[in-house]
């Protein structure tokens, strides 16, 4: 996630955001929000399933069995929502809730940009990892951002953030935090990284709440001077079988000709060597990239469903509607598409966002 153009929410931007969302202007959080298609509780879905905005999406399903999303600030009814969160039982139909992080750290209190949220479960309590702009330069730099983390005892929040940043970069390279234990000894680490620098991974203190003492920060994935990956992002590692598989987006998501895709590397070793999903000329072979409809597909989720099947949750652009009415803000609505493993590499069904109905996931 980068920085993109952010305007007040207009009385008839949150009237029509409400209206996408299938939410009377007087109904009171949480709000229902229907699919835009096929808003029966049948066995298929249309995308996208939440036609709001809804960046850089990550999902948890958590101890009650339901499914949490949670996204970059942006708007809701009545203004922002530092990290926007929803509620699912399905990963069709989602309810909205009140904003998961509605304190802000007293390291980032006076900005305006919570980028990326990725939440986990660890020793009895949800941790939240997030990026935010520090509210003091680093390294002669006036814009930073920095990762810190915050704390909750239910997967909705509210999140209570720590004072202090895990870290600060200078520019937005320490943004998009992925934790996840290493199987082989349970230790968790985080994995980061943007601002046209690598994909870097790290060891965290047992608690999750800082890096460990002595530990060092190792790169997994460097940026390339090839189409979609001068700048790559949003690091995401789902083992599935004898891989690792590190998805990865790239490389221009929010301005101008947006051109930005899902790709994904390969490992069995969750810190490398990652192996590239290649075409033939050693470009990058992305497995979702945009289509007439929806642009910049991309900082995907996975998650696996009752059935056990795996699916990219990922947030797009509609080309018909690419901004909120009345503001430059982009329109990244919510989407999933169900993942197939073949020859050893997750696909997407014809490689870009579905646009006919499909069937559902399992409950």
């Amino acid at each position: 996630m980068r920085p993109f153009l952010r305007s007040p929410l207009s009385v008839a931007a949150a009237l029509w955001l409400l209206a996408a969302c299938g939410v009377a202007p007087s109904a009171q959080a949480p709000h229902s929000l229907a699919p835009a298609a096929l808003a029966d509780r049948s066995a298929r879905y249309q995308n996208p399933v939440l036609g709001s905005d809804f960046a850089d999406p990550c999902v948890l399903r958590a101890a009650d069995g339901r499914y949490y999303a949670y996204a970059t600030q942006g708007p809701a009814a009545g203004g922002f929502q530092n990290i926007a969160c929803l509620r699912s039982d399905d990963l069709v139909h989602w309810t909205r809730l009140p904003d998961a992080l509605p304190t802000k750290p007293a390291w980032a209190h006076g900005t305006q940009n919570f980028w990326a949220p990725h939440v986990i479960a660890r020793d009895g309590r949800y941790l939240m990892y997030f990026a935010a702009q520090s509210d003091k330069p680093f390294d002669g730099h006036d814009f930073a951002m920095g990762l810190g983390v915050a704390t909750s005892a239910k997967p909705e929040g509210p999140f209570e953030p720590l004072p202090t940043p895990i870290t600060v970069e200078a520019d937005f390279s320490a943004i998009d935090a992925f934790v996840m234990e290493d199987p082989a000894n349970g230790k968790p680490y985080m994995f980061w990284g943007s601002g046209f620098k690598p994909l870097r991974a790290r060891e965290l203190t047992d608690d999750g709440l800082a890096f460990a003492p002595g530990s060092r920060a190792k790169s997994l994935l460097d940026p390339r001077d090839k189409p979609l990956e001068h700048l790559i992002e949003g690091s995401w590692i789902q083992r599935h079988g004898k891989y690792f598989y590190l998805y990865y987006s790239g490389d221009n998501c929010c301005t101008g000709d947006m051109a930005y895709a899902v790709m994904v590397a390969r490992s069995t070793s969750l810190f490398g060597p990652y192996e590239r999903r290649e075409n033939e000329d050693g470009t990058a072979a992305p497995i979702m990239r945009a289509n007439e409809r929806w642009r910049a597909p991309g900082h995907n989720a996975v998650v696996t469903d009752g059935g056990g099947t795996d699916w990219l949750v990922y947030y797009a652009v509609d080309a018909r509607q690419p901004t909120m009415p009345g503001s430059k803000d982009l329109r990244r609505c919510l989407m999933i598409d169900k993942l197939r493993y073949v020859d050893g590499w997750p696909n997407v069904e014809g490689g870009s966002p579905s646009q006919a109905a499909q069937v559902a996931p399992k409950i």
